[in-house]
């Protein structure tokens, strides 16, 4: 590293690119889990979901103390045992979508918490991952694919609990925000990205 920084700022800028990233990644370790989770949350979208499809995004959020997993964890190379798990989850996806109707993609990020609602951590390093998601909506309802590495999956539902005035929305200016409820279970042994 001594020889990079010597060179000059050309090279300088080359070690900022190369070290940034490895710092990044530095700072998690991914987990491997098999179990189920149940995440509530609200339901976040870029424009108002009516009963007309367009091409649409949202971001769901977990509320605090209303997520968890069930099952065993292991991260950082070690078994950290079987239990339940609380987690921050955050997910991001994309495509066409109406009250009637959807179909999305996108990512999903999951953090495990102690119980202080802190990330826990195995060497220093906070115990997160992330997974690619399919979303396939219907209604109120949809399912929901998680995919993780070496053709890891999770499948489950997902639910929202619109209001009756989110429900007469659809018909007409539509809504930004709805109440969201996902379930999965994994295939196995879910390895996360």
């Amino acid at each position: 590293m001594k020889r990079l920084i010597l060179a000059g700022a050309a090279t300088a800028t080359t070690l900022l690119l190369i070290v940034g990233p490895v710092t990044a990644a530095g700072e998690r370790v991914a987990p491997a889990f098999d179990g189920s989770c149940e995440l509530s949350g609200v339901a976040t979208f870029d424009h108002p979901v009516t009963n007309a499809p367009e091409s649409n995004g949202g971001t769901f959020r977990s509320h605090k103390g209303l997520a968890n997993c069930v099952g065993d964890l292991s991260a950082g190379g070690r078994d950290l045992g079987s239990g339940t798990w609380p987690v921050r989850a955050h997910a991001r996806a994309t495509g066409t979508f109406s009250c009637a109707s959807g179909s999305l993609t996108g990512r999903a990020r999951i953090v495990v918490l102690g119980d202080d609602g802190r990330a826990i951590k195995v060497r220093g390093k906070r115990v997160r991952g992330w997974a690619r998601i399919e979303m396939q909506h219907a209604v109120a309802s949809g399912s929901i694919s998680f995919l993780g590495r070496r053709d890891s999956r999770a499948e489950g539902v997902y639910n929202f609990t619109p209001s009756a005035a989110a429900i007469a929305n659809c018909a007409a200016k539509g809504d930004k925000q709805l109440p969201m409820a996902v379930r999965f279970t994994t295939t196995g042994k879910f390895r996360t990205r």
